[in-house]
């Protein structure tokens, strides 16, 4: 997960005050950006990255996070992949180009 210098990290609670109000109007908690972060939501993690003893986020992370989690529930995403499924595909992918002379 690599955060380009011109992305202003965010703090978890500076995240939390972009989101709209929730039930009954209250705000955002820091803490749901957290559990988004730790535990996910429908399979999806919030990208995050440590500062210190700060954990940070990007409004493009919130905004994948975000992006992501709607195209789930309407049904327009596939399931998540893991990392291992990440891994394998590279590794199928490279094998393919090393066979064609590439």
């Amino acid at each position: 997960m690599k955060v380009f210098r011109f992305e202003k990290l965010i703090t978890f609670a500076e995240a939390a005050r972009l989101l709209p109000k929730r039930r009954n109007g209250r705000p955002t908690h820091k803490s749901t950006v957290f559990r988004w972060a730790q535990h996910g939501c429908k399979g999806i993690r919030l990208r995050w990255v440590q500062v210190g003893s700060t954990k940070c986020t990007t409004r493009a992370f919130l905004s994948e996070f975000l992006d992501r989690l709607t195209a789930v529930r309407t049904g327009e995403a596939t399931s998540p992949r893991t990392r291992a499924e990440c891994d394998r595909n590279i590794a199928r992918s490279e094998e393919e180009l090393k066979s064609e002379g590439v």
